[in-house]
C-alpha cells in the first residue's frame, strides 16, 4: 500500500505537475514489481489519537491497518456521524494498542470509484500485530457489548467493512523547505 498526504489541495496539484513521476519512479525503484490498482481520493474527516499514557513507551507503528467502511446511504452526514460515533467509543473505551485512527472520507464525487457505495476510509497505527489481533478477538475495542460500540457496529446504514493490515516498510518524506 502507498498512502501520500498533502497539506492541501493547492500542494497535491502542484506536486502532480511537477514532482509526481519522480516520486514514482522512487517507489518503483523501491518497490520491484508494484501493482498499481488506480487512485482513490479521501479528504480528512477526523482523527483519534491515543493518550501517551496508553500508547506504552512507542509511538511507531508495528503494523498499520486501513479499513474500507461501506454505506449504502450516499449522504455524506451519514458517513460523519457514524465517525463520530467511532471517535465517542474510543475515547470512552480505547484499545491499549491502537496509537491513532484517522478517518477520511471519500472526495472523488460520493461514491468510491470502484463500488456503488459510498465510503469511509480508516487509517490506524497499532502497537504491533499481537495488539491488534488481541483486539479482534475480543470482538472488537475492550471486548465490545458497550453500548457505544453497540451503536457503532449496529448503524443502520453501514453494510459492509473491509480491512488490509501493513507491515511499515519504507518512508518518504519530502523534505522542508528552509
Amino acid at each position: 500500500m502507498h498512502h501520500s498526504q498533502w497539506a492541501d489541495e493547492a500542494a497535491y496539484h502542484a506536486f502532480f505537475r511537477t514532482q509526481r513521476q519522480q516520486r514514482n519512479d522512487a517507489i518503483d525503484a523501491a518497490v520491484p514489481d508494484i501493482k498499481r490498482l488506480g487512485l482513490a481520493y479521501y479528504r480528512h474527516y477526523r482523527g483519534f489519537q491515543a493518550p501517551a499514557a496508553d500508547q506504552g513507551a512507542t509511538t511507531d507503528p508495528g503494523l498499520f491497518v486501513v479499513v474500507e467502511i461501506d454505506f449504502n446511504d450516499p449522504d455524506p452526514q451519514v458517513r460523519r456521524s457514524w465517525v463520530d460515533l467511532v471517535i465517542e467509543a474510543l475515547e470512552r473505551e480505547p484499545d491499549p494498542g491502537l496509537l491513532s485512527a484517522d478517518f477520511h472520507l471519500i472526495a472523488d464525487g460520493e461514491r468510491h470509484l470502484s463500488t456503488d457505495r459510498a465510503r469511509v476510509l480508516n487509517y490506524a497505527r497499532w502497537t504491533d500485530v499481537e495488539a491488534y489481533e488481541a483486539a479482534l478477538a475480543a470482538d472488537g475495542p475492550r471486548g465490545g457489548g458497550s453500548s457505544a460500540w453497540d451503536r457503532v457496529l449496529d448503524f443502520p446504514a453501514r453494510v459492509d467493512a473491509s480491512s488490509r493490515s501493513y507491515r511499515f516498510r519504507r518512508s518518504f518524506v519530502r523534505p522542508s523547505a528552509s
